[in-house]
């Protein structure tokens, strides 16, 4: 995740012309030229709102000249020479999204020039032999500051295969760091070295050169293999007999105490500074010291994104507090260490700690405070954290320990939280210190700091959640509500010393808090503090939001209708691993959520963002009108072309209706939705155990229609009519093998889901009872595609249950409302055409 202020403004509620900062919502007669153009200079992103024939070069410049993230908002017919020129001055990386005619020698040049990763997008025709070396050479004069890890996916990237074969190439890859050596250590049970080339691979992931092991029996030949560069060398196990080692760069090299003692070199100052201090004599008194509650390591669980259609786009919050690395430190050495064997050890706990769960894609980390009380410790292991954590954001707030860190009395707290924050920023770690952050599509984040929450209004704070699936808001919280164990306790020695001070720092975050309770009680707030609620605030936990935090070493999680609280993850003093927990949370907003019961006239824009927020893929693009009625939040959306005909709308489709009054849908909209929810509620539970059941055997368990997916080929069909299951084997979409039943498919199909089956029964007292339901005729295979309509229509149905959208229109069910009649149930008769 990027961080930094993202340049984007959710669409608001219309309100008059002369007050509004966005184009949303505006007819044409309405998107003058000066208005556009004022509007796109302070957020250029708001193009997206202007109808395609409207964007003149003068308008097209204004937003990218604000966001060169607009450019890809932008027709590629559309983007002139000027245009592109606009989007570089901006953002030299803008050359990603300019059509490849455009990218001339002058521009691309300019951009490289500007930030050498544009390298990255030069058309295939610039990428010679010679402007590849003169690049990599340009690397050399700034390797001191070079991010190595960007330059390699650079290189990957866009060099071609046989120029990355080139001998100089390859010569200037390895002084710049782009190959290494994945291995370099000395095995005592051969007694040989052993070097490691990891795979050369290209843009596609291609082998370009296969991986390479080397053996070495002398630590001469090793040597000149690694070209004398020993970094992160394992030598420990190696004495060096006859090798004067202070001859060599061994900086960063594992070699074992008794050899560099041998030689004088044994420097142990980074421990004398950061770990045998007084400091953890001083925590009896001032701490709590042992968990009152036990703390069980999670099984790992494989998180699959959209594993069940029907659940949405999940995202894990994983999280940890109180790791509390000194003790663990002086514990592992209680005498002396290297600063390297601290670095070693601290890596070894991220490593446990990272494999302890699975993580997706866009999952987020949060580390809840009290990692150390020494700052170069804490810096030590947010390093790497964030080098080994590539597949989750990290997010971080201090506890009472980060406070020690204060040099004397004489320095302020807000120095302190300053040099964290710099550090964070520069790790590309988001620091929470009553501070919000904002999730938003494409992995962004609008980052409101405490100053921005309490001079925001209430509608400024809902204007930018709107388009947030769920909102980060947190820091340290303080004690000053807490009457047996706050700062008069000493738990932030010099930092805070007074009560006074304590509670004044409580305030703080109790202020935002009520705050942002009233502005976004609605909303999915994540609230993550290292001390628990009750220590800062008077206020109960909000029902509807989740609290994260640490500090007690008491072990709690409640998960009821009063709260969500996750607290159970503080691994204390005495815990001796260090793992992750985590729950997951739905990536879904509503658009529309602002907006009051009614029938309402929107843009497809408009359209097209509501259903970005369900995750609802769709295309949109006839002209005429949209209509959005909402009610008792139910959602149904109607189509009116040029001719005033009416359809209603189904995601993209639209179908026929033979009544056109709007305010017909209105009227009946909650009766109809309760009547379609009763006639679905029987087979939605027959799904659900379905999928409940595939789900206890290692399967799938994802439900489109009426459709239960075992795996890519296996797959379940659950005739809504006759509710037997079909068990069926297919490629396509056209042709099937249907088995006699559900285990005979598991047995031909999947046998290790099989196994898993029969060890279920095996272990359990009773069978899946949905694995026993009426089956079909034998095994047999079929063709067509009738089957599949019936699940499209059926899905279609389902938006109802997940996301209260209706999407389809059944007359059948409004007479039977208005007869009077509960008899409502899935019939043959009750079509959904």
């Amino acid at each position: 995740m990027e961080q930094k202020r993202i340049e984007f403004d959710p669409v608001e509620i219309p309100k008059p012309i002369a007050l509004r900062n966005t184009l949303s919502g505006l007819s044409e007669a309405h998107l003058t030229f000066d208005l556009c153009m004022r509007i796109l200079k302070t957020n250029g992103l708001e193009i997206r709102f202007i109808p395609k024939h409207l964007q003149s070069e003068d308008i097209i410049i204004a937003a990218v000249s604000n966001s060169s993230h607009a450019l890809h908002l932008i027709d590629p017919e559309l983007i002139t020479k000027k245009v592109a020129q606009a989007a570089i001055s901006k953002n030299p990386l803008a050359l990603k999204y300019i059509p490849h005619e455009l990218r001339a020698s002058s521009l691309y040049n300019q951009a490289v020039k500007m930030d050498w990763r544009a390298f990255e997008f030069l058309p295939q025709r610039a990428v010679t032999k010679k402007r590849c070396l003169t690049f990599l050479k340009e690397r050399l004069t700034e390797i001191e500051t070079l991010n190595i890890g960007q330059l390699r996916n650079v290189v990957k990237n866009s060099f071609p295969s046989e120029i990355r074969a080139d001998k100089e190439i390859i010569e200037l890859e390895w002084m710049l760091g782009i190959r290494y050596f994945k291995v370099k250590k000395f095995d005592a049970s051969i007694n040989k070295f052993i070097v490691v080339e990891p795979a050369i691979l290209d843009r596609f992931n291609v082998e370009l050169s296969p991986e390479k092991t080397f053996f070495y029996k002398t630590f001469k030949s090793f040597l000149k293999k690694v070209n004398n560069d020993l970094n992160r060398a394992e030598l420990q196990d190696f004495h060096f007999k006859g090798i004067d080692i202070r001859k060599l760069d061994i900086k960063n090299a594992y070699i074992s105490t008794d050899t560099l003692q041998r030689f004088g070199l044994y420097d142990d100052s980074f421990y004398k500074l950061n770990i045998s201090g007084g400091d953890l004599q001083f925590l009896p008194q001032t701490q709590i010291v042992e968990q009152s509650s036990s703390n069980n390591e999670p099984q790992i669980t494989p998180f699959i994104h959209g594993i069940h259609e029907r659940e949405g786009y999940m995202h894990r919050i994983h999280y940890i507090s109180d790791i509390h690395l000194d003790h663990r430190l002086l514990k592992a050495f209680p005498i002396q260490a290297t600063e390297r064997e601290i670095y070693r050890f601290i890596s070894k706990i991220v490593t446990e700690m990272l494999e302890s769960t699975e993580f997706g894609y866009y999952d987020y980390l949060v580390v809840a405070g009290d990692v150390s009380s020494r700052f170069d410790i804490v810096h030590m292991f947010y390093r790497i954290l964030s080098s080994q954590c590539k597949r989750a954001q990290i997010i971080a707030t201090l506890g009472n320990h980060e406070l020690w860190a204060i040099k004397d009395r004489t320095d302020s707290l807000d120095e302190l939280i300053n040099e964290y924050r710099e550090l964070f920023t520069n790790l590309g770690v988001l620091f929470l210190n009553n501070d919000m952050i904002f999730i938003h599509d494409d992995n962004q984040f609008d980052y409101l700091s405490e100053k921005e929450i309490l001079t925001s209004s209430i509608e400024e704070l809902r204007k930018w959640s709107r388009m947030s699936p769920f909102i980060f808001w947190g820091g340290l919280g303080f004690s000053g509500l807490n009457d047996s164990f706050n700062a008069t306790n000493g738990i932030y020695r010099n930092s805070i010393s007074t009560r006074a001070m304590d509670q004044k720092h409580s305030q703080r975050f109790d202020i935002v808090h009520n705050k942002l309770i009233e502005a976004l009680g609605d909303r999915k707030v994540i609230v993550c503090t290292h001390t628990p609620l009750s220590d800062w605030s008077s206020q109960i936990y909000h029902p509807s939001w989740i609290y994260m935090n640490g500090h007690t070493h008491r072990n709690l999680q409640r998960t009821d209708d009063t709260c969500t609280v996750y607290a159970d993850n503080q691994i204390g003093y005495y815990g001796k691993k260090v793992f992750l927990k985590w729950f997951d949370l739905r990536w879904q907003y509503d658009f529309f959520c602002d907006y009051p019961e009614g029938i309402h006239t929107i843009s497809q824009k408009e359209y097209r963002q509501f259903a970005i927020g369900f995750r609802i893929q769709m295309q949109f693009t006839r002209k005429g009108k949209l209509y959005m009625l909402k009610k008792k939040g139910l959602y149904c959306f109607l189509y009116e072309n040029d001719k005033n005909v009416r359809y209603f709308l189904s995601g993209g489709r639209i179908k026929k209706i033979e009544e056109q009054r709007l305010s017909y849908y209105y009227d009946h909209m909650d009766k109809y939705a309760e009547g379609v929810k009763l006639a679905l509620s029987g087979y939605h539970k027959q799904l659900l155990a379905l999928s409940k059941a595939i789900k206890s055997i290692g399967g799938s368990g994802k439900i489109h229609g009426s459709i239960v997916d075992i795996d890519f080929y296996n797959h379940v069909y659950l005739d809504p009519q006759k509710r037997n299951i079909v068990p069926y084997w297919a490629t396509d979409i056209t042709s099937r093998y249907v088995a006699s039943d559900v285990l005979t498919l598991l047995s031909e199909k999947a046998p290790g889901l099989y196994k898993n089956y029969k060890k279920l029964i095996k272990n359990s007292s009773s069978k899946m009872e949905v694995i026993e339901l009426k089956h079909s005729q034998t095994g047999k295979y079929e063709s067509g595609t009738e089957m599949y309509k019936g699940s499209n229509q059926m899905r279609a149905l389902q938006y109802l249950l997940d996301h209260n959208i209706i999407r389809e229109w059944n007359e059948e069910v409004i007479d039977k409302i208005l007869q009077g009649s509960s008899n409502l149930s899935l019939s043959s008769e009750m079509t959904f055409d």
